[in-house]
């Protein structure tokens, strides 16, 4: 039986989201009169404006409580992502917990023999290079922060095995601050496959700096854990399952990939999202 994704959302990117899907068809921006999207205060159809930077929300929403997170689990955070890169979500957990039991602590994974904590995180994808860098990015940790975790994206980057996807989620979850959308594979097909950017992007960074240009900021931490679970579930790599997605009518490649998997389906029936293909 296959995992079930925390980030996972039913609904993700639907209508009955408080979303909408503009009328009007065309203008300058990349398409996105076409898109489903969040109603937003002072936006209309089409690409949003740029906010000024003065008019950029606080790091910290009004919204948000800001609740201080305790030094040791800001420091598991920074572990476990760094476990669940390129694995499936149930055998970091497991991992996780097995490490929890030994004592999650900065002192407890210097003391670890390395061939310990291998055994601990097996069979995480490339457990033997994130033994290395956990041990490694502990030991800067220990000698440099304290036993914390850095608190800016500059020099959370410079901690081996960490990169911009996973530093942004870290600056969320860990210091409730949002520097960035957290942009991985699946975000950055998603994005792609939706013209959520002006132009094809070939890489998750280029995508996380094409999204930020228009993305009010107050979205950017969801995101992540929305199309995540979206990429995982339905809008799959390889033959993602257009037929039952509820956004297929304002897909550009739903509406080809379903062109060409069902030569024979009416034209009529591309845009009638709520309706699964026989």
């Amino acid at each position: 039986m296959a995992s079930t994704s925390p980030y996972f959302t039913p609904g993700v990117l639907t209508r009955n989201m408080s979303r909408r899907v503009c009328a009007a068809a065309g203008g300058s921006g990349p398409n996105l009169a076409k898109l489903s999207r969040l109603q937003q205060p002072g936006t209309s159809c089409g690409r949003p404006a740029r906010r000024d930077a003065a008019e950029q929300p606080a790091a910290h929403s009004i919204q948000e409580t800001v609740r201080e997170v305790p030094q040791v689990m800001r420091y598991q955070v920074l572990l476990s992502l760094m476990l669940s890169s390129q694995t499936r979500d149930h055998v970091t957990f497991a991992a996780m917990n097995k490490l929890r039991d030994h004592g999650l602590t900065v002192e407890n994974i210097l003391t670890m023999e390395d061939k310990t904590l291998g055994e601990l995180i097996y069979p995480v994808g490339f457990w033997r290079s994130k033994v290395k860098y956990i041990k490694q990015t502990t030991v800067i940790l220990k000698e440099q922060y304290n036993g914390d975790i850095p608190s800016s994206i500059s020099e959370l980057l410079k901690l081996p095995g960490v990169g911009p996807k996973m530093s942004h989620l870290i600056m969320k979850i860990a210091w409730n601050n949002v520097s960035g959308i957290s942009v991985d594979t699946h975000v950055h097909r998603i994005v792609n496959r939706l013209k959520w950017v002006r132009k094809e992007t070939k890489n998750p960074e280029e995508s996380r700096q094409a999204l930020e240009e228009w993305m009010p900021r107050e979205l950017w931490s969801r995101t992540n854990w929305l199309l995540v679970g979206f990429g995982q579930q339905t809008c799959l790599p390889v033959n993602p399952r257009c037929a039952g997605c509820l956004n297929r009518d304002i897909c550009p490649s739903a509406k080809n990939n379903l062109r060409k998997t069902n030569p024979g389906l009416p034209p009529s029936s591309l845009h009638q999202p709520c309706q699964q293909q026989q």
